[in-house]
C-alpha cells in the first residue's frame, strides 16, 4: 500500500476491505441481540445498556487486558535494574559478586524489558482503539434503528436533538474511553507495585506517600461527584441547542417568510449562552482538579524523603536515591490517571443512564409479515344487458365546432 502510494495517488481500490468482525452491520447486530437478550433476562425496565455492551464486547475487551498487565509488570523491571547497575558503580558490598559481564547483562536486560513493554503496550491500545471503533459504529447504528422503531408520542418526547446526540455525542464519548478502561485496576496495580518496592528501599518512609494517597481518596470521590453535575448539566443544554438547531433548520422556510430571524437568532444564542456557561464551569473546575493532582506526585515525594530522613539512621546512597526517583516518576502516571479514570466512569455512566432509557422506549407493534394475505374477489365479465344499459347510458358524441358558414349550413 505504501509503494503504491508513492508512485501514484491511492484509489478506493487500493485499501483493503474492512474486516467482517469491523463492519458496522456485524458489530451493531452483536449489539442489539446482546440489547434483545438483557430485555429478556432482565425486562424491560430492568435492562442495562451497560450489561448489553459488556455481553456484546466484553470478551474482546476482557481479552486485551493481558497486554496490559504484560506492560505493567515489566514498567518494574527497569528501576530493580537500576538499583543494581548503580550499586555496582558505586562499590557497594551488596554488589561486590557481580562482574563487568553481569553489569553489561542487566543493561540489556533493561533494553529487552523496555522493548517488551513498548510491544504489549502498543497491542494494547491497538485492540482498545480498534474495539472503541466497533463501539461507536454499533451505538449509533443500533439508536438510528431504533429512533425508527419507536412511537410518534415517544419520538416527540425524546426529541430530534437529543437522538442526534445519543448517535454522536455519547457514541463517541463511550467510544474514546474505552482504550482507557483498564487503567482502573492498572493504576491500583502499580501503585501497589512501586509502594512495595519503595518500602524494600527507603523502609517505613514509603508509607508517606502511601498515606497521602489514602487520604486524597475522599477529594477523589468528592471530584467525581462534582465532575457529574456538570457533566448533566454540560449534555442538558446542548441537548437544548441540538433540538432548537434541528427545529430551525427544518423551519427555515417559514422562518425567512414570516421574518423571524432576529428572534430565533436570539433564542439560538441564549441556548448558546448557557450551553458555554455550563462548559466554563465544567472547564474551570476541571483546571483546579488537574493542578490539585498534578501537584500530588511533588506531596508524595517530598513526604518521603522527609520522613525517610528524620527516621532512618541509614544515609540516603545513590542507589536509593536513583532508585526511589524512578519509582517516583512512575508513580506520577497512575497518580494523575487515577482521578481522571474515576471521573471517565463517572460521566460513562450518565451516557449509558441516558442510552437505557431512551433504548426501553415504547415502539411500535411489529407487523405480522408471515401472516397470509387475503385475495381479493375475482372479477365476473359484465351480462349483456349491463353492456346495453351502459351504452345507453352514454352521453351523445360532442360535435366540433364549425370553422366556417359553409359548414354550419350543412
Amino acid at each position: 500500500l505504501l509503494a503504491a502510494g508513492r508512485r501514484r495517488p491511492l484509489e478506493a481500490e487500493d485499501v483493503p476491505a474492512l474486516s467482517q468482525e469491523d463492519s458496522a452491520a456485524h458489530t451493531a447486530g452483536l449489539l442489539h441481540a446482546a440489547w434483545e437478550g438483557e430485555v429478556a433476562r432482565r425486562g424491560g425496565r430492568d435492562a442495562s445498556f451497560f450489561g448489553a455492551a459488556h455481553g456484546a464486547f466484553g470478551r474482546y475487551f476482557w481479552a486485551s487486558a493481558g497486554y496490559k498487565l504484560v506492560n505493567d509488570v515489566f514498567i518494574f523491571v527497569n528501576p530493580a535494574l537500576i538499583n543494581v547497575i548503580v550499586g555496582y558503580i558505586n562499590g557497594d558490598a551488596s554488589q561486590a559478586g557481580l562482574s563487568r559481564g553481569g553489569a553489561f547483562g542487566c543493561a540489556a536486560a533493561m533494553f529487552l524489558a523496555a522493548e517488551v513493554q513498548s510491544l504489549a503496550l502498543g497491542q494494547y491500545f491497538f485492540r482498545g482503539f480498534r474495539l472503541g471503533l466497533r463501539v461507536r459504529a454499533a451505538i449509533g447504528q443500533v439508536v438510528y434503528d431504533k429512533a425508527l422503531r419507536m412511537t410518534a408520542e415517544q419520538r416527540a418526547c425524546f426529541g430530534v436533538g437529543p437522538i442526534v446526540s445519543y448517535m454522536q455525542i455519547d457514541a463517541a464519548k463511550i467510544a474514546d474511553a474505552v482504550p482507557y478502561l483498564h487503567g482502573i485496576w492498572s493504576c491500583l496495580l502499580q501503585l501497589g507495585i512501586a509502594t512495595s518496592m519503595l518500602y524494600s528501599v527507603l523502609g517505613p518512609a514509603a508509607f508517606a506517600g502511601l498515606g497521602i494517597m489514602v487520604a486524597m481518596l475522599p477529594l477523589n470521590v468528592w471530584v467525581g461527584k462534582k465532575q457529574a453535575v456538570f457533566t448533566k448539566r454540560i449534555m442538558r443544554a446542548r441537548d437544548g441547542r441540538v433540538s432548537l438547531i434541528s427545529e430551525v433548520l427544518q423551519g427555515v422556510r417559514m422562518l425567512k417568510l414570516f421574518a423571524w430571524e432576529p428572534p430565533t437568532l436570539a433564542e439560538v444564542r441564549a441556548k448558546r449562552a448557557v450551553e458555554l456557561s455550563a462548559l466554563t464551569r465544567g472547564a474551570l473546575f476541571g483546571t483546579v482538579s488537574t493542578f490539585l493532582w498534578g501537584a500530588a506526585p511533588i506531596f508524595v515525594t517530598v513526604a518521603t524523603f522527609a520522613l525517610f530522613a528524620a527516621v532512618s539512621p541509614d544515609p540516603l546512597t545513590a542507589p536509593k536515591a536513583f532508585t526511589s526517583l524512578t519509582l517516583f516518576t512512575l508513580m506520577r502516571f497512575p497518580l494523575n490517571s487515577l482521578p481522571n479514570q474515576i471521573t471517565r466512569v463517572i460521566d460513562l455512566s450518565v451516557s449509558f443512564r441516558r442510552l437505557t432509557k431512551f433504548l426501553s422506549a415504547e415502539e411500535l407493534a411489529p407487523l405480522p409479515l408471515d401472516a397470509p394475505l387475503e385475495q381479493p374477489p375475482a372479477l365476473r365479465p359484465p351480462s349483456a344487458a349491463a353492456a346495453a344499459l351502459r351504452l345507453s347510458a352514454a352521453p351523445p358524441p360532442v360535435r366540433a365546432a364549425p370553422s366556417s358558414p359553409l359548414e354550419e349550413a350543412q
